[in-house]
């Protein structure tokens, strides 16, 4: 597993990804900066514009389509020819879907990463803000996890559609959350976990909008079923993306 992993992990240098890794995070925290600055100082001073706006817009439109480009850029890149050398070779397909899964899990933490650093920087030293690193800490892990089942989706959604439409669904979809995520039934819609965990992480509303105290969406318990549901969801899908594997190896 170690082998596919690593082989995966070479097979993305110089490629699109690899350069999404740091473009990404830089372009768009500086997009957000920007934006803060013509919005002004938040008026309690209790909570960060920086902060609330970029992991909003991050959970809403940007990490649907950074999860949908990396996978895709993952899977365009397989020559038939390579899926060829698998099945003659008696290689493990499973095994390699598995690496690919590992890898892009890999990069969207790093972009995670690398995003919370820049906010913490340009939060911190330009705008003055008391920001703590424990909370951005636990956004990034909350993240990471409500994002895992859009991984798995994507890599399921481009065995049967082209990179255009698994994108467009994505975006659609990572949209529609910012309504679902307020209903009851918000852990039935995997597009909507990391919208429905930010509220309690940052005390921010899918709107966008601070949460006034005592509200509803601020219930701590959402964070333990977003995670739950993040990685119960990951997993079945993950299942299925294998039987794909399969089922297309027995095609082949």
């Amino acid at each position: 597993m170690t082998r596919q992993i690593k082989v995966e992990y070479l097979k993305e240098k110089r490629t699109a990804n690899y350069k999404l890794l740091f473009i990404a995070p830089l372009l768009f925290v500086l997009l957000s900066f920007l934006l803060v600055l013509l919005m002004g100082p938040t008026p309690d001073g209790e909570h960060s514009y920086i902060v609330a706006a970029t992991f909003n817009w991050y959970s809403l439109l940007i990490l649907p389509v950074i999860i949908t480009l990396m996978v895709t850029n993952n899977l365009k890149k397989e020559k038939e020819v390579n899926q060829v050398f698998y099945h003659t070779t008696g290689a493990s397909l499973t095994k390699q879907m598995i690496a690919k899964n590992l890898v892009v899990m890999m990069e969207l933490f790093i972009i995670l990463l690398l995003s919370t650093i820049f906010i913490f920087l340009l939060g911190s030293i330009l705008l003055e803000e008391e920001l703590s690193i424990l909370v951005l800490i636990s956004v990034i892990f909350y993240l990471f996890i409500g994002s895992l089942p859009i991984i798995a989706i994507s890599f399921i959604l481009y065995h049967f559609f082209y990179r255009t439409l698994t994108l467009l669904v994505n975006f659609i979809l990572g949209n529609v959350a910012a309504v679902i995520a307020v209903e009851s039934w918000w852990w039935l819609f995997p597009w909507s976990y990391n919208l429905r965990m930010m509220a309690p992480a940052l005390g921010v509303h899918p709107n966008g909008t601070f949460l006034s105290s005592g509200d509803a969406l601020l219930n701590q318990n959402t964070l333990i079923i977003g995670v739950i549901m993040g990685l119960i969801s990951y997993f079945i899908m993950l299942v299925l993306q294998i039987l794909l594997t399969r089922r297309q190896k027995g095609n082949a």
